[in-house]
C-alpha cells in the first residue's frame, strides 16, 4: 500500500491497519502451528470453547481467535502462509509510517 486513501485521516487509517495487522498476526501464528491449532479446535465441544482454547493456547484476543476459526484451510499451504507473512510485514511497515506521521503533527 502506498500513500493514504484521501478520504481517511491518518488516525482512522492507523486504527484500520492495526485491526487488520492483528488478524494477520494471529493467522500467521496459527498456520505456523497448524496441527496444534486444528487440534485445539477439534478438541472443543463447541465454537465458544474452541475460541477460548485458541485464546488460552496462543494469547489471542477474541477477534484473533474468531479470525483463525473463520480462515480457510488453504491458508495453511506454504504458498499462502508466505502471502500471509508478506501482508503482515506490509501492514507492520504501514503502521510505522502512520505512527510517525501522527507523531509529526
Amino acid at each position: 500500500m502506498t500513500g493514504r486513501d484521501p478520504d481517511l485521516t491518518a488516525g482512522v487509517e492507523l486504527r484500520n491497519t492495526l485491526y487488520e495487522l492483528q488478524v494477520y498476526e494471529a493467522i500467521a501464528v496459527a498456520t505456523s502451528g497448524a496441527h496444534e491449532t486444528f487440534g485445539a479446535m477439534l478438541g472443543a465441544s463447541d465454537p465458544d470453547t474452541a475460541c477460548r482454547a485458541l485464546q488460552q493456547r496462543y494469547g489471542f484476543t477474541e477477534l484473533q481467535a474468531l479470525a483463525v476459526m473463520d480462515m480457510q484451510f488453504r491458508r495453511v499451504t506454504a504458498r499462502d502462509r508466505e502471502k500471509v507473512e508478506q501482508r503482515r510485514q506490509e501492514l507492520a511497515a504501514r503502521v510505522l509510517v502512520l505512527e510517525a506521521e501522527l507523531g509529526g503533527t
